[in-house]
């Protein structure tokens, strides 16, 4: 590698990992906020919680008596008298039975309430999945923006320099050397030529990542849409870096409670 281009590596490292960041002006991203959002506007979260509702509403109804059923007549006899019939009927189910209908569908709304939290865990998780995907997405390309801007800069100075002939201070040019004047110009710009090409080739590669990381939070922001039931269009702000917390238990425990604790396994 040229020591020009090592040197312009080496300042590119340097400067990604003490710039600081600027601030784009969008409103933050918070991915509390967007998980609220999803419990309440997801549709498969919202299919599965009117589900809940439904079979939490059969319980009671089934437990209840049958409706009374209420009857009016009127009659008129032979002698000429009228008589009115009012009837009022209520059927009076088997001792029982009830409570045992009423049982079966108390189990058919726990099964519907797991399924309904099993469902809500699992859009959340798609959410989480897609936060820290746009986060990446973001952090990634200011990096590769401020690559791109420091190599631009290099080349530029480089293209000045060799525009000017590449000069550089000719200490004890004319003593001893031998050689003509300027006999170190030649040197310097044929070294810089190479240099500027191989700089632009890398530039080109970072170019490519950059619009990478573009097109990535493109899809996040897009599948975060469909899962928040947004327009597909709708543009996200800034993200900011989530919290990050250490599992505070074994893998044999994390069993343990799955297995007591799932919703999708006790449904």
């Amino acid at each position: 590698m040229p020591r020009l281009l090592f040197i312009s590596v080496f300042l590119l490292i340097a400067m990604s990992s003490h710039a600081q960041e600027p601030g784009t002006g969008d409103t933050s991203v918070f991915l509390k906020e967007i998980l609220g959002t999803a419990l309440d506007r997801n549709p498969d979260i919202m299919t599965a919680r009117k589900n809940w509702e439904a079979a939490k509403a059969r319980v009671v109804a089934v437990k209840a008596w049958p409706d009374p059923m209420i009857s009016f007549s009127k009659e008129k006899v032979p002698a000429g008298e009228k008589m009115d019939h009012l009837r009022l009927e209520q059927e009076i189910p088997f001792p029982g039975k009830l409570s045992k209908e009423g049982e079966a569908k108390e189990y058919e709304a726990r099964v519907a309430e797991s399924r309904y939290k099993a469902k809500a865990l699992s859009v959340l998780a798609d959410v989480r999945a897609e936060y820290y995907r746009l986060y990446k997405a973001d952090e990634l390309a200011r990096l590769f923006e401020r690559n791109v801007e420091t190599m631009q800069l290099l080349i530029r100075s480089l293209e000045a320099r060799l525009a000017t002939g590449g000069r550089m201070p000719a200490a004890g040019m004319g003593e001893g050397g031998g050689g003509m004047p300027g006999g170190g110009t030649g040197a310097a710009s044929g070294g810089a030529g190479p240099d500027v090409l191989t700089m632009r080739a890398e530039l080109g590669r970072m170019e490519n990542m950059l619009f990478e990381q573009k097109q990535e939070r493109t899809l996040a922001e897009a599948e975060l849409n469909a899962l928040l039931d947004q327009p597909v269009g709708t543009a996200w702000g800034k993200t900011v870096e989530p919290d990050s917390a250490s599992i505070p238990v074994g893998l044999d425990e994390l069993f343990s409670l799955a297995e007591n604790n799932d919703p999708l396994y006790l449904a």
